[in-house]
């Protein structure tokens, strides 16, 4: 009878064993797997501060290049080449402005709020209709909260998702 209770306890305790080595290999797997999503979501983020960087630098230099063009042209030009640089300067500055307000449009209908970020993005910053598309996004992670429609002519901000 000794000798079955010996038996039976090293069963359970090998039993036991095997289970938390079972345990020990699920959590490390889901634990890899909360790794591998953390460092896509930095990637993620990195990439995106990347092309925002590239992307504003590459439009300074178009608005620099459009103005050097205007300044220090040696060559001679007719005043209504003249004239069309200064509408293509003019549009590039209005564009700015008229993508800042939509985006105070939005802060201010959306309300104080430190944990997100409010941007155009340039790939659909438009709808159809000529109204900038104003995106909320979480800071942290980027991920997209809700989107606004703003009509810069009225003023008016509608909200996709409105939660």
């Amino acid at each position: 009878m000794a000798r079955k209770k010996k038996i039976n306890k090293r069963k359970t305790a090998i039993y036991i064993f095997i289970g938390l080595v079972i345990i020990a290999i699920i959590l490390g797997s889901k634990l890899g797997k909360l790794e591998r999503i953390k460092n896509e979501n930095i990637n993620i983020v990195n990439e995106n501060k990347i092309e925002n960087k590239i992307e504003n630098e590459t439009n300074e230099n178009i608005v620099e290049e459009n103005n050097n063009i205007l300044t220090t042209s040696n060559t001679p030009t007719t005043q209504e080449q003249i004239s069309s640089e200064e509408k293509t300067v003019e549009n590039l500055e209005k564009e700015k402005t008229n993508k800042e307000r939509a985006i105070e449009y939005v802060k201010n209908n959306w309300g104080e709020d430190d944990s997100v970020e409010f941007r155009i993005d340039e790939h659909s910053e438009k709808d159809e209709n000529g109204n900038y598309i104003v995106e909320i996004r979480n800071k942290n992670n980027t991920y997209l909260i809700d989107k606004c429609i703003v009509d810069i002519e009225t003023g008016t901000c509608t909200f996709l998702y409105s939660y």
